[in-house]
């Protein structure tokens, strides 16, 4: 998204996203003109994913966010490489070998 957006800019509507518990996992990518430094660590800071300085071209922007959604999909479908058991109060990890 970008920053300079009218109505509501892009750091605003990045921090409700980041807010809602439906909606904080999604990955998030302002592309923008702002090349400010405080601009980026504040969309960092509130929890983009990525910043992309505009002009950029489309076929990059496909490919940074094939990359961004295939490590997001590995992410929450790779396997357990543990299993956790809970006795009463306490945890129990095993590893597997």
């Amino acid at each position: 998204m970008d920053i300079n957006m009218p109505g509501k800019n892009g750091k605003e509507c990045l921090k409700e996203i980041k807010a809602d518990e439906d909606l904080k996992d999604i990955p998030t990518v302002m592309y923008t003109t702002s090349t400010s430094e405080q601009d980026i660590n504040e969309a960092y800071h509130t929890g983009a994913n990525l910043y992309v300085p505009k002009p950029y071209s489309f076929s990059s922007i496909i490919m940074i966010l094939k990359s961004i959604f295939t490590f997001k999909w590995k992410q929450l479908f790779k396997k357990p490489d543990k299993k956790d058991f809970v006795l009463s109060e306490k945890t129990i990890t095993t590893k597997k070998h």
